[in-house]
């Protein structure tokens, strides 16, 4: 029952994280500095991956939860 929510947790806890450490802005110039060269690798374009993905994810992970507690 707990395990499709550690797994969509992935996408939660990743999209935070580079919420937090953006908000930094120490943080932000050597990220932004690092990013300049892969312009994929951006702030606004992994969070917004980290959504695509996550959604889905945690969707799926809550559907597969619920069948988990009616089984167990």
């Amino acid at each position: 029952m707990f395990f499709p929510l550690c797994i969509a947790s992935i996408f939660v806890g990743g999209f935070i994280s580079n919420f937090v450490v953006y908000h930094i802005p120490a943080a932000r110039v050597v990220l932004d500095a690092e990013a300049q060269t892969f312009p994929s690798t951006g702030y606004k374009p992994s969070q917004r991956t980290m959504l695509v993905l996550g959604i889905p994810a945690l969707l799926i992970a809550i559907v597969l939860a619920g069948v988990g507690a009616l089984i167990g």
